[in-house]
């Protein structure tokens, strides 16, 4: 899931010349997916035996977000002092996605 997710997310940062954590805020909403997104994330939760609720795919986003977020914040201390990229990356998603 964190991969299809990760291609997903990336595809349409880079599409929409956005950051990921808007991206992420985006995919905590259901109507924000098309079709073809929406058919190739439950097929990867049904090939992976995970519950297909809309709960279940929230918390995969959050947790998906989460590694990211924290990934980043590890591996590039700048953004720790960052204000756009945490507003944009962490706090965005923790204002809308919880």
């Amino acid at each position: 899931m964190y991969d299809l997710l990760h291609l997903l997310a990336y595809t349409r940062k880079m599409q929409q010349r956005s950051e990921l954590g808007e991206e992420i805020v985006s995919y905590l909403l259901p109507a924000a997916f098309d079709k073809h997104e929406r058919a190739l994330v439950r097929e990867a939760m049904v090939q992976l035996g995970l519950p297909t609720s809309a709960e279940s795919f929230r918390a995969i986003v959050l947790l998906y977000w989460l590694r990211f977020a924290s990934a980043n914040l590890s591996r590039y201390p700048v953004f720790q002092s960052d204000g756009r990229w945490l507003k944009k990356n962490v706090f965005l998603v923790l204002k809308r996605g919880l």
